[in-house]
């Protein structure tokens, strides 16, 4: 899920990333070591100006 995540980003998918992420999210629960490495990537394959702030997708907490 973390090589479709990586995809979706680099081809400008984010719709498709902002699903995965919360997947990912979801999936990690508190492995925080895992999230930081799917925010790590978030940040350097998806431009800061198209991050996802509009989310309809809700978030784990």
């Amino acid at each position: 899920m973390f090589a479709a995540f990586r995809l979706a980003c680099a081809q400008q998918q984010y719709s498709v990333a902002e699903h995965l992420l919360a997947a990912l999210e979801q999936l990690a629960g508190d492995n925080h070591r895992m999230l930081d490495e799917v925010y790590l990537s978030f940040a350097s394959t998806c431009p800061a100006g198209n991050a996802l702030s509009d989310s309809t997708v809700p978030r784990a907490r």
